[in-house]
């Protein structure tokens, strides 16, 4: 990871990505980094956009908005049309394919995951995407540690859902780990 990394989690209200942006902060200040987060939702609590930006560096941040993503997840179309001209040109897109057209473009790297059908299948209900979706960035980015994401993940949420979060962020993992295989294998 360079010396800064910002990250870009979008989708409609309801997903829980304020939730999952402030899990992703607190594991990255467990890490020893330095870190911003930043909200914005849509008119509409639900149904309206979504956006939560992470920024991560070794020093100090001087700038508490995202310039380029390194990294974007969309869980919506409407979030992925807003927020991805904002992805840096060697950026990292994930996208709910679920939910997600994403049309491949030169020097965008787009990986589809049906995230939110994993979830449903995996835990029998969708609520804990966004725990999935932070275990595939983890094993994806390796920004943080598996232990540092288990911890925040345990500090900041309640204990009646802390297993099925829990178990999607596992299974976050495991997805995230089949993806990385793949990706090394695959020719250039």
């Amino acid at each position: 990871m360079k010396g800064r990394y910002e990250v870009c989690l979008a989708g409609e209200g309801g997903q829980g990505l304020a939730l999952a942006g402030l899990v992703l902060a607190e594991a990255v200040v467990y890490g020893g980094k330095n870190v911003v987060t930043t909200q914005s939702v849509g008119a509409g609590q639900r149904g309206g956009i979504s956006q939560t930006s992470i920024i991560i560096s070794d020093g100090e941040i001087d700038y508490p908005k995202v310039l380029a993503a390194d990294l974007f997840l969309a869980l919506t179309q409407n979030a992925f049309d807003r927020y991805r001209s904002d992805v840096a040109r060697d950026g990292l897109i994930i996208v709910d394919s679920s939910c997600v057209e994403a049309k491949e473009a030169e020097g965008l790297d787009i990986i589809p995951i049906p995230l939110r059908e994993i979830t449903l299948k995996a835990l029998g209900e969708a609520t804990a995407t966004n725990l999935l979706a932070l275990g595939v960035i983890t094993e994806l980015t390796r920004a943080v540690s598996r232990t540092a994401i288990r911890d925040a993940v345990k500090r900041n949420l309640p204990p009646k859902s802390l297993g099925l979060n829990k178990k999607a962020l596992e299974k976050g993992f495991e997805v995230g780990r089949a993806i990385r295989a793949e990706r090394r294998a695959k020719p250039v």
